[in-house]
């Protein structure tokens, strides 16, 4: 369409004055160029909130059950009432500003998260030098699975943190969470695809402001998650 238009303008130039390009001017307007077409950028990830898919592969029950399952091993838990609340200590869900991607996160905070719904019997006593006596500590294998099975992460990037000891190949943080007010995590909707899924969600509070929040996580092909972000509405 270029070199159509290209050449009729040369025809304007060798024809000027002779009456012919009041015709010309008429042909290229009536000349209607095809817009470009542009693929659809990829959707922003963190806070997204995406299109239910049309195919469901699983039952309600078996559907309230996972997502159940994934709220609660980001720091949750059925707490003595029966109600879905955020767990005692130190929790991903406690954090008002929130994570814009686990990719990239401090390694440090993948222990507080472990130490929060793991026991001392996932520990293992060994000894290491400037502490008193043997202390409990995550085991290489043990810490860096769990990471990487919930957020995708390499023992490569956490093992450059301060607390992995490699002459015990082990992880180790010394102090405890403390504990303040615990929320109830309340539902307000999942938006889903087949790639992710956004959960809305409100931390209901009995002595603070409640807080509106948004976890997206990313389903894998062999059934898991990762979590991706967690953000303020």
């Amino acid at each position: 369409m270029k070199k159509i238009i290209a050449f009729v303008l040369v025809l304007v130039l060798l024809f000027s004055g002779c009456g012919f390009n009041e015709e010309v001017e008429k042909f290229i307007d009536s000349v209607k160029i095809p817009e470009e077409k542009t693929e659809n950028p990829v959707p922003e990830i963190s806070g997204q909130v995406f299109e239910t898919r049309e195919e469901e592969t699983k039952t309600n029950e078996e559907k309230q059950a996972f997502y159940e399952e994934i709220l609660i091993n980001f720091g949750g838990i059925i707490n003595y009432e029966g109600k879905l609340a955020v767990r005692k200590g130190i929790s991903f869900y406690y954090n008002d500003e929130g994570y814009a991607d686990f990719s990239s996160e401090d390694p440090e905070s993948f222990y507080s998260w472990i130490e929060s719904r793991t026991s001392v019997e996932d520990r293992t006593e060994v000894s290491i030098p400037g502490f008193n006596g043997n202390v409990y500590a995550y085991s290489a294998d043990f810490f860096e699975n769990e990471v990487f099975k919930y957020f995708g992460r390499t023992a490569e990037s956490l093992r450059v943190s301060d607390f992995y000891y490699p002459e015990q190949n082990c992880y180790f943080i010394d102090g405890h969470g403390g504990i303040g007010d615990v929320p109830y995590i309340l539902i307000n909707s999942i938006a889903e695809n087949s790639d992710f899924i956004n959960f809305n969600i409100t931390l209901d509070y009995s002595s603070e402001e409640d807080r509106n929040m948004i976890l997206t996580v990313k389903l894998l092909p062999d059934g898991g998650y990762n979590y991706v972000s967690y953000l303020k509405e």
